[in-house]
């Protein structure tokens, strides 16, 4: 009995919130993504530009598409820990806290519970920057060990101090499910990568960059071809700059909402 057998390539877990067929179909619809010579624009190009564009994204708005632990560093203030229930302001927005520990020249002072770390979302499932610490009924007698003990004798040391840098150590989770991406953000993401495809194809339009016009003549015969290639400019020019416009605007108005306002302590 003969068998057949198949070595087939594939890719798991890139992290894309876009992929490059999906890209192709939505941003390039009617446009040959192949060069003069019948080549195809590979897959491996396309999704360079998607990386890129999705790590441009996240850092300007400050967010992270996919799921990720993240671990910084709070100052401590006094007064927030003295007069009030504290809430640290994190860098990205906290979808799970998980530890919060206080470190004096990288010795461990003090811990709190898990339970104590509260965390926000609002409707649209937008979370916040900030990670709310309150105490719970339920944890009070099991982190009196953790807390109260371990606690007076940390900040006995602090409370000549208003604030110790890089006091608190936090661990959180940031990150969409791959369910719950906004699709105002995928198609950021789609357009800003589709400006550095469109400069390539519009390159090689005509078989070579910077060639903004062909023509052939034979036996009294002549045909000529003209693009909207010139200096400085490529054939999808006027595609590039429509898609710049939106990503502009877009930004402008979703910038707030998921950036957030910065607050600084003088």
């Amino acid at each position: 009995m003969s068998t057949l057998k198949y070595n087939v390539k594939y890719r798991k877990n890139e992290g894309l919130v876009i992929s490059p067929e999906e890209l192709t179909s939505l941003y390039f619809y009617g446009i040959s993504t192949r060069a003069k010579d019948g080549s195809q624009l590979s897959d491996s190009t396309i999704r360079m530009y998607i990386l890129a564009a999705q790590q441009e994204i996240e850092k300007y708005l400050e967010i992270r598409f996919n799921k990720k632990l993240i671990e910084q560093t709070c100052t401590y203030y006094k007064d927030d820990y003295w007069d009030g229930f504290p809430v640290l302001h994190t860098k990205l927005p906290v979808v799970t806290p998980l530890s919060m520990i206080g470190f004096l020249n990288n010795i461990e002072q003090i811990k709190y519970p898990k339970d104590w770390m509260n965390t926000k979302k609002d409707s649209e499932g937008h979370f916040y920057k900030k990670i709310n610490l309150i105490p719970t009924g339920s944890t009070t007698s099991r982190a009196n060990a953790d807390i109260i003990l371990t606690g007076i004798t940390a900040y006995l040391g602090l409370t000549s101090y208003g604030q110790v840098p890089n006091y608190f150590t936090i661990q959180y989770i940031t990150g969409y499910s791959y369910d719950d991406l906004p699709m105002d953000l995928i198609n950021l993401v789609g357009k800003l990568a589709s400006i550095g495809l469109f400069a390539v194809l519009g390159d090689i339009i005509l078989g070579s960059p910077g060639i903004t016009g062909i023509s052939l003549g034979m036996d009294g015969l002549s045909q000529s071809i003209n693009t909207s290639m010139s200096t400085g400019n490529h054939a999808f020019a006027s595609r590039v700059k429509q898609y710049k416009e939106d990503i502009n605007e877009s930004l402008g108005k979703i910038k707030a909402f998921y950036k957030g306002i910065s607050i600084s302590v003088l």
